[in-house]
């Protein structure tokens, strides 16, 4: 009963002033004591396990390091209850907060030619760039065709990435490649930061992140 508030909020009315986070934190606060006045063995990985879960999955913006709380909490598990029926689930959401993450996107109200985009990372130290000028009727030739059409509207289109990107970057120099510390803490936070580019001059460009300074298709991220 006392996830229900939390795992089935759909199903309840919550007063103006909170919300579903508010009994999440409640919960793992409840959840916590439990853990110290449990004898059972299998009670306390149980406990253990249910507040590393509210804090991974529901408590955003309401506990500071929540992530870093959480792998905490699965570690515990992990070392202190080995035997128990927790330890699974505590390793496979473990190793779910230790997976890196590595997104860049313009913005769209960036002012041209200061921090036009934004990378946002976790559990990497550094991130790579590089940026390649590209030609747009190369690129269009280099995009396999669809029932005979070649078009403009097909080159971004092929997943995970377009066929043309890795033309571009086996077979030309970069214009400029560099490195980016992401003042990652081991928290197990996404971080956010800004790119600025070079100044460049008008056409087509190609920016590439990478969490590794080999670019590997198929094996970097």
């Amino acid at each position: 009963r006392l996830l229900l508030p939390v795992q089935q909020n759909y199903l309840y009315t919550y007063p103006k002033d909170k919300n579903y986070t508010d009994y999440a934190l409640q919960a793992k606060n409840v959840l916590l004591r439990w853990v110290q006045d449990f004898k059972n063995p299998e009670a306390k990985a149980d406990a253990l396990y249910q507040s590393a879960v509210l804090l991974y999955s529901f408590l955003h913006n309401k506990e500071e390091r929540r992530e870093k709380q959480a792998h905490d909490l699965c570690q515990r598990i992990e070392n202190e209850f080995p035997d128990s029926k927790m330890k699974p689930r505590a390793e496979r959401l473990r190793q779910q907060i230790e997976v890196p993450v590595l997104s860049l996107r313009p913005k769209p109200d960036a002012v041209p030619g200061s921090s036009e985009y934004l990378l946002t990372t976790k559990n990497i130290k550094d991130a790579y760039f590089r940026l390649y000028a590209i030609d747009p009727l190369r690129v269009k030739n280099l995009t396999p065709t669809q029932g005979g059409y070649r078009g403009w509207s097909r080159i971004f289109q092929d997943y995970p990435y377009p066929p043309w990107i890795k033309n571009v970057t086996e077979t030309d120099s970069s214009l400029k490649a560099w490195q980016q510390n992401t003042k990652d803490t081991g928290a197990f936070a996404n971080l956010p930061s800004d790119v600025n580019l070079p100044k460049l001059h008008k056409g087509l460009y190609l920016l590439l992140a990478s969490a590794d300074n080999d670019f590997k298709f198929g094996s970097s991220l």
